[in-house]
């Protein structure tokens, strides 16, 4: 059976803003249910701070 997987994008989505990743302000329970349940990249890098040339790099290569 091939592998599932299911990318979240978000738009000026910084990760301490999640839960999961140890915001104890903000709750983020539906996307710290899906973190939990599969991979949480916690050591990522972006290839530049701008969002559409980071994403189009990412779908792209």
């Amino acid at each position: 059976m091939k592998p599932n997987f299911l990318i979240f994008v978000t738009d000026q989505h910084r990760a301490d803003w999640l839960s999961c990743m140890g915001n104890d302000i903000l709750q983020t329970p539906h996307i710290d249910k899906i973190a939990h349940r599969g991979v949480l990249f916690e050591n990522t890098y972006c290839n530049t701070p701008l969002c559409m040339p980071s994403r189009a790099t990412m779908w792209t290569g």
